[in-house]
């Protein structure tokens, strides 16, 4: 029995401490035990604790002190007054608590400023003062042996006066370098970082080391100064009063190289941009100057962007030899939006390379404004912890901004936040040896290339799509006959759904060899066999912006892989809308960076709603680059060729003499169209699909045209509103078209869809059905009083007498929903 275990009996209400359980006693007996035979081998709160309690210096149920951090401010238990509390045990454990409160929040007092203003008034924490541990300046003197434990690094066997003690705390944790790792949860990561800030592997720079940073200091200081006097007025976001980025960027990316990093992608904020492209990544100083020149133009013949949205590559040799690719991505004037899309990039290359997360490393650099504020930084911090989507790592370097308030703010108002764990060439920056000056491609016309699949290789796959459960798997009913029907139907050629056509194109696409990685939800990886591409549908976060921007990067890494995007529903696009207009539609011309990302957006009038309707077609259209007001050349027509999908089906209908009505369409609502010419025995009108609208295919509309002499009517016809979907973009280039024509020079064409809207669509089925019917008569111009026979009365009910429809402008449309004081229709 231990000689402690009577005074642990004591009534449970005098106990300050939680550990002073009866579940406890053996845990203390064990830990009394180890005390007895080697004090050392406990903690020093325990020694403490057995220490005070055996020699009756203080009441046990105030003998424990918690370490810092552990319990809060008002559960901590303090040492009660004694007359025996100055014992050495006791100062001890006072001084370790100090030791860990400059662990926690001594980089909260670290002189970042040079200026020395950042301080200037700030009242020290009391976790940092004597005074909080009952300790004076009289003190300072007391020699004490700490001893080892959790602070070992400042600590030793032997005896440190206390000044001494201190003193090492302010010189690591509060003087120009400020650092804060105490949030983090894993205590192993605590411990290799605490080592190496405080104990014998704490770097120390050589004399060569610091030559290297002053070099560094000094150019980075010389090209503010030279740009400063030669272009003025220029704009350039310098690097002024921050210029230790320079050596501090080097010295990363040398340390890197030292742990097997040769290629380095990088996504980089304007501070300090052009500075850090001339003096580190070696671009060319004299395609930079050009770039300031206000009369300057681009030789390669594009719109270009201005000067410090370019990016850059280079080769950068260490002092050991080692050698780092560099890459700085280009990006737009929008804060951080670079970070998701470096972050697939990098990824891209480590899936090509087979790199292993590495010898491949992301690296980005922020304003410490923008890192704090900005929505996708902490997107890609999500987004990295994801399988798919990890890089095994990114080297944050945040820009610090003295006085800003946005920061200050913040700061503010957030406290203390949690943690956020914040060799091939460049194929798209180097020259490609693909590309065709404007004189050169008047010159050459690039040959159409079949998509078509062959027969042997359809029934390859569909073997495969036939047979694809694993063995010794048992599949549900309705999948096992789902796989049956889709084998049956790609055998028949018959009947084909979207789902089998999909698997069709991505198992031709990967039995070729590229690469075919999805981002979708819930799926997995799998190949087809040796030899071939990977198909790979990722899992990723909610978040549109920065999924997009992931894929945008990851589709720069290797131009021969089919990456596609999907959207559950197309109008979700819209969260994704700076990297669609600032990358994927305009970095060709303003970067000369390629990107065959394939973005798949559903859209159709199902009757799903406003939010669930539209991908917006028409401002994916408005991006575009094509001039409606001249018909274009025989030579740029026959650089189309690879790029216009027209489809024209004209098998059913009769001889194209008869025809006195063309309904161009696009997209789902031809189904609706075919239907209702198909119910109502419509042998007068053809239906014209037109699949790929830009660049548009004029030539192919003027031939279709002028297969129809004898129309006299030409409509374009879509389920969207009147300023929504592609009317805008095609009706300029149809008119036109007809001018060419032989027969239709006098004719316009006509729009068949609804009337204009704030929204994109109605949310009440029986409303969907009833634009859907006025759609239809518009096209065919059946008159719109009979267009409630072709509805059959069940005890859906819309109120039409309560309400207006101010959509429906059209006089007759109005007459037809005045007549009815309610009226029953069938959602179709």
């Amino acid at each position: 029995m231990l000689i402690s275990r009577a005074r642990l009996t004591l009534p449970l209400q005098v106990h300050n401490d939680d550990f002073l359980q009866g579940s406890a006693a053996t845990y203390i007996d064990m830990m009394y035990s180890s005390w007895k035979n080697d004090p050392s081998s406990v903690h020093l709160s325990w020694q403490a604790y057995f220490h005070n309690v055996e020699n009756g210096h203080i009441p046990m149920d105030q003998a424990f002190m918690s370490p810092p951090g552990l319990v809060t401010a008002s559960t901590r238990t303090s040492i009660a007054p004694s007359s025996r509390e100055d014992s050495s045990t006791v100062k001890q454990l006072k001084v370790i608590q100090l030791i860990q409160a400059y662990q926690r929040w001594g980089h909260e007092h670290a002189s970042t400023d040079p200026l020395g203003m950042a301080n200037e008034g700030k009242i020290c924490r009391k976790e940092l003062q004597l005074s909080h541990y009952g300790l004076s300046e009289q003190d300072l003197d007391l020699v004490l042996t700490v001893g080892t434990g959790s602070v070992q690094d400042f600590t030793s066997e032997k005896p440190k006066p206390l000044w001494e003690v201190i003193a090492a705390c302010e010189k690591t944790y509060c003087s120009t370098m400020g650092i804060e790792y105490m949030h983090i949860s894993n205590q192993e990561q605590v411990d290799w970082i605490r080592a190496r800030i405080e104990g014998a592997q704490r770097h120390r720079f050589t004399d060569e080391e610091k030559r290297r940073m002053l070099h560094g200091l000094v150019r980075a200081t010389s090209w503010e100064k030279f740009v400063a006097t030669k272009f003025p007025n220029e704009k350039r976001f310098g690097l002024d009063g921050v210029e230790s980025y320079i050596p501090a960027l080097e010295t990363a990316i040398d340390r890197s190289a030292e742990h097997g990093v040769d290629k380095i992608e990088m996504g980089v904020a304007h501070r300090g941009r052009m500075n850090m492209l001339y003096n580190i990544v070696g671009k060319d100083g004299a395609s930079m100057f050009r770039d300031f020149d206000p009369k300057g133009t681009s030789s390669w013949g594009i719109p270009g962007d201005i000067k410090y949205h370019y990016g850059g590559s280079g080769e950068r040799v260490t002092p050991s030899g080692k050698k780092v690719y560099m890459n700085v991505l280009p990006q737009p004037s929008h804060l951080d939006s670079v970070n998701p899309v470096a972050m697939g990039k990098t990824r891209g290359i480590q899936d090509r390379l087979a790199d292993e997360r590495e010898s491949t490393m992301m690296l980005n650099v922020h304003t410490d404004a923008s890192f704090a504020a900005q929505g996708t930084i902490y997107e890609t911090l999500g987004l990295s912890g994801l399988p798919g989507y990890t890089t095994g790592g990114t080297l944050r370097v945040i820009v610090e901004a003295m006085k800003n308030d946005a920061w200050d703010k913040l700061m503010q108002c957030l406290g203390k936040s949690d943690d956020h764990t914040p060799d091939v060439r460049e194929w798209l920056i180097d020259s490609w040896k693909s590309v065709r000056s404007p004189m050169e491609l008047e010159r050459e016309t690039l040959p159409q290339k079949l998509t078509a699949i062959d027969h042997q290789a359809v029934e390859t796959v569909s073997q495969k799509l036939g047979s694809a459960v694993p063995e010794g798997f048992v599949p549900h009913k309705n999948l096992e006959r789902i796989l049956a029907r889709r084998k049956q139907t790609v055998d028949s050629g018959k009947n084909i759904d979207w789902a089998t056509a999909e698997a069709l194109a991505f198992s031709n696409t990967i039995a070729g060899g590229h690469d075919c990685p999805c981002l979708w939800t819930g799926c997995r990886t799998s190949t087809l066999g040796e030899g071939q591409g990977l198909f790979s549908i990722t899992n990723s976060s909610l978040t549109e912006n920065t999924a997009m921007g992931f894929e945008y990067g990851y589709s720069l890494a290797d131009p021969n892989a089919l990456v596609i995007w999907e959207a559950q529903f197309g109008d979700f696009a819209n969260n994704a809308q700076c990297i669609i207009d600032n990358y994927i539609a305009s970095s060709e011309e303003k970067w000369l960076q390629r990107s065959g990302v394939v973005l798949s957006l559903p859209h159709g009038y199902d009757g799903q709603g406003p939010e669930h309707t539209s991908a917006r077609l028409e401002r994916f259209l408005q991006l575009g680059n094509e001039d409606s007001r001249s018909f274009p050349s025989p030579e740029q027509l026959k650089r189309q060729y690879q790029d216009c999908n027209i489809q024209v089906h004209g098998k059913t209908i009769n001889d194209p003499q008869d025809m006195k009505r063309v309904i161009f369409c696009s997209g789902q609502v031809y189904a609706a169209l075919f239907k209702h010419r198909e119910t109502h025995d419509l042998k007068d009108t053809a239906i014209t699909r037109v699949e790929e609208l830009h660049p548009f295919p004029w030539e192919e509309v003027r031939q279709n045209l002028d297969a129809y002499p004898n129309a006299e009517d030409i409509v374009w016809c879509q389920e969207e509103t009147l300023n929504g979907g592609s009317w805008s973009h095609v009706m300029p280039h149809i008119d036109l078209i007809l001018q060419k024509t032989k027969s239709h020079g006098d004719k316009k064409v006509r729009f068949a869809g609804q009337d204009p809207a704030s929204g994109v669509a109605v949310g009440y089925k029986v409303l969907h059905a009833l634009q859907e019917q006025m759609l239809l008569n518009d096209a065919f111009q059946i008159e719109w009083l009979l267009s409630y026979d072709c509805f059959s009365f069940t005890d859906i009910e819309l109120e039409f007498a309560s309400w207006q429809l101010p959509v429906y402008s059209c006089p007759k449309k109005m007459e037809f929903v005045e007549s009815f004081s309610s009226i029953h229709v069938q959602d179709v």
